[in-house]
């Protein structure tokens, strides 16, 4: 019927709501991790959700716009699986494999941050910014857990930032030495949750 047809290019309003928006940036995520940045076709995230193309633009402005958010998504997500571990009444140690475990099985799929690296230059400053404030946070949370270690006596006196930040750094090398390392992916997170643990425990 007449009164029900839609401009041409329009979204269905069905497809306009957050839970659309939310599938398609989850899509979007790991078709740029799987295949990189500059491999993805908005028109195939597009049909692997079920929408039309002009529902995604509806959503976000450009292809960049659509990983940067997919990206801070992704963070925010493992920032709650973070803070949902360290909330765990376990030993500090435990739940830093249990992290490292969490973000090594991810990261085995994929290689973060070359698909990063590969969309900084679409980027705005204001895009750019938000994903490092998302990767801050990240850090933060496992500080503050530190800091708390240092207080209840499992960690020595250190600086909790600088040891938040060591810890990040071993849980990518982890993937970038993947091949290079014999054993399961339990048993490298063990072996590098070690290094970082023998640095900094009492």
């Amino acid at each position: 019927m007449a009164g029900n047809a839609r401009k041409p290019g329009r979204p269905r309003r069905s497809d306009m709501d957050q839970p659309t928006a939310e599938r398609i940036l989850q899509t979007a995520a790991w078709a740029f991790l799987r295949d990189g940045y500059d491999h993805v076709n908005l028109a195939d995230v597009a049909s692997q959700c079920g929408v039309t193309k002009a529902t995604i633009y509806y959503h976000f402005a450009n292809k960049a716009g659509v990983f940067a958010a997919s990206m801070k998504q992704m963070m925010e997500q493992a920032l709650r699986s973070t803070q949902a571990i360290l909330q765990k009444p376990v030993p500090l140690r435990s739940r830093l494999h249990d992290i490292a475990l969490a973000r090594a099985t991810v990261q085995s799929q994929m290689d973060f941050e070359a698909v990063v690296r590969s969309a900084m230059a679409d980027l705005t400053p204001a895009q750019r910014a938000q994903m490092h404030e998302a990767e801050h946070e990240l850090e933060r949370v496992l500080a503050e857990a530190i800091r708390e270690g240092i207080t209840t006596g499992e960690v020595r006196e250190l600086d909790p930032t600088l040891a938040a930040r060591s810890f990040t750094l071993l849980v990518r090398a982890l993937h970038q030495v993947e091949g290079l390392r014999p054993g399961t992916l339990e048993s490298r997170v063990e072996a590098i949750v070690s290094i970082l643990w023998d640095g900094i425990r009492i």
